[in-house]
């Protein structure tokens, strides 16, 4: 093996993704320093070494150019942009190869495709809501189709939320989703053949690898080695989740319709357009050897690229984590504590089931939304009252090399910020600060504009609209406060609100209008509100109090829109907001048998 290529690979694959996201001319200058860096590695030679450095860097540059314009959903002009992309690539490297008396070319061809999506949690209708319909037709194939189903309502075949696939072969094969005997989980069932798997709720239905919550499931055994070429919900209300799959199609035909779907991914369902795959002709004559080969660049899962972060996450100073475009996140639940029982960090879904999770005795939490330890499961972390953070799961937790995270009245955040991996964000002492579990290695970002103490993280969301995301705590002084991605645009007082407490949850776009988001909090008279950094405070409840705890937003009804869930003053239990927007309006938070979901008030609900 190479080994100047796995560099040469990482520094090309982040300079085609940086340059594609702005003009071709700034794509073309970026570039050039990447090619004289690369080409000093590849300076020709009598072995051949030199035309395989050159073939590599050119299958990069374009998997490069491929994966930014998918994941940045440039639409129709993607195809344009690959090509275009892949031609100032060629250019460049033309013109450092041929200092040495060395002629390359490199052209593409791409395959068209369509990158259909419905990244919010909602009924498996299209956008008219009407639940018989085509998912898409007209395919010649399809890549990386799974689907996260989050609810079912019909207990039996009959009238059940299903999905017609026709293959190329002329079969169509139904496939039946829906609730098991004993409602707690699902049924995905051939009927065709009459084959069935079960797996609990929610679950993934992955149709290209044919498995059904990780597992085997005989029900898809009618797609091996098939080319699926259209696809038609039925009853597609009597479920709800997301899905993601990439339909390849011929140049000038249409596989959706914009009856069905949006054009931009602000709103679900969507289609856009994307490259399906590429194929690269590379060719290198060099006074010794002349060489010239066909690359084809067809991404084992859709769209998942390798995405630069900062170097220091990573103890030998580069790292890169992968970015799922198109891979739909599994449904995270709501994280509480719950003082009775034996293992006291607990989980529940939108369906009201609990899990308990094995830690005895967490004291801060955080939301469950990432799969830092990569075994399939979403992680939860917490503190456990010594300051040390830890993982948790079904299948156990993790102990984070953290020792100074605060150990009761905060919150835990996860995701990503100012162009971290994704982490787990926590307050100690007078400052915020990070990990990234994947490296082990923890980061200090900053203290609070007037030297307050950090007692909570809220998490990263654009309160002011101005299209790049702050990221919120909560002071020592129980004040929301934010930070700006860039420093040049700092704010000399980022405070939005004081509120008495440490009552916080994450930014929140309740509009769906991608406009600011607004930071849910509990006032200082207990009563649910949000802010942000454009409005005045908003008090949405006056007839119920709240603790002043950590509180959330979910979808707990799945129609489609957030509500806040919250902890009720009077007795601990779990209540949410419904209709935030219009006419905010208090509802109980119900279990799987009706009952109400007492929480441990000392930790709120994340």
């Amino acid at each position: 093996m190479d080994d100047r290529r796995g560099d040469d690979r990482g520094q090309l694959i982040l300079i085609a993704g940086v340059g594609i996201a702005v003009a071709l001319v700034a794509l073309a200058l970026v570039l050039n320093s990447l090619v004289f860096t690369q080409y000093l590695a590849t300076k020709p030679t009598a072995d051949g070494g030199d035309a395989i450095a050159y073939e590599h860097a050119v299958e990069d540059g374009v998997r490069g150019l491929v994966s930014a314009a998918n994941v940045r959903d440039y639409g129709a002009e993607a195809p344009v942009t690959v090509r275009k992309g892949t031609h100032s690539l060629s250019d460049l490297l033309t013109q450092q190869y041929g200092a040495y008396g060395t002629l390359v070319n490199a052209t593409v061809h791409v395959t068209p495709g369509t990158s259909v999506h419905q990244a919010q949690n909602r009924s498996f209708t299209n956008k008219a809501h009407e639940g018989n319909w085509p998912l898409f037709s007209n395919a010649l194939d399809v890549r990386g189709f799974r689907m996260n189903v989050s609810t079912v309502d019909a207990d039996s075949v009959s009238r059940a939320f299903a999905l017609n696939v026709a293959l190329e072969s002329g079969i169509v094969q139904p496939v039946a989703i829906y609730a098991n005997a004993s409602g707690d989980g699902i049924v995905v069932n051939d009927t065709l053949v009459g084959k069935t798997c079960r797996a609990g709720e929610p679950t993934t239905i992955d149709f290209a690898n044919g498995t059904v919550g990780g597992d085997d499931c005989p029900a898809l055994d009618f797609l091996n080695g098939a080319n699926i070429t259209r696809v038609t919900v039925e009853n597609g209300s009597r479920a709800s989740g997301r899905y993601v799959v990439v339909v390849k199609r011929a140049d000038g035909t249409a596989v959706t319709s914009t009856s069905n779907y949006y054009e931009t991914p602000n709103r679900s369902p969507y289609a856009v357009s994307a490259v399906y795959a590429a194929t690269v002709n590379a060719a290198y004559v060099s006074p010794d050897v002349t060489y010239r080969t066909d690359i084809h660049i067809e991404p084992k899962a859709f769209g998942t690229v390798t995405a630069s972060y900062h170097a220091d996450d990573e103890p030998d100073g580069g790292g890169t984590d992968d970015i799922r475009y198109g891979v739909i996140p599994k449904t995270g639940g709501l994280v509480f504590t719950d003082s009775t029982a034996s293992t006291n960090l607990s989980v529940v879904s939108a369906t009201g089931r609990i899990t308990r999770l094995p830690p005895t005795t967490a004291t801060v939490i955080g939301p469950q939304e990432y799969d830092f330890t990569g075994d399939g499961y979403l992680d939860v972390p917490y503190t456990d009252g010594s300051g040390t953070i830890y993982l948790a799961n079904e299948s156990g937790s993790m102990r984070l090399p953290v020792s100074n995270a605060e150990d009761s009245s905060s919150l835990l955040a996860v995701g990503s910020w100012n162009g971290s991996a994704p982490s787990i964000f926590y307050a100690g002492g007078d400052k915020v600060h990070r990990i990234n579990p994947g490296t082990g290695v923890a980061h200090t970002l900053f203290s609070d504009y007037d030297t307050d103490s950090i007692s909570a993280i809220a998490g990263v969301g654009d309160i002011d609209a101005d299209g790049e995301p702050e990221f919120v705590y909560l002071d020592g002084s129980s004040t929301i406060s934010y930070r700006e991605t860039n420093p040049a645009d700092q704010e000399t007082n980022g405070e939005v609100q004081g509120i008495g407490g440490y009552g916080v949850g994450a930014p929140a776009d309740f509009a769906n209008d991608s406009t600011a988001a607004v930071v849910p909090y509990v006032d200082s008279s207990g009563y649910v509100s949000y802010v942000n950094a454009n409005i005045d405070s908003q008090k949405l409840l006056t007839d119920m109090k709240a603790a002043k705890v950590p509180l959330t937003t979910y979808d707990v009804d799945g129609d489609e829109e957030l509500e806040i869930v919250f902890v009720r003053y009077s007795d601990n239990q779990l209540w949410y907001v419904d209709n935030v927007v219009d006419a905010p309006t208090p509802k109980q938070f119900e279990n799987a048998t009706g009952g109400a979901i007492v929480v441990d008030k000392d930790t709120g609900v994340a």
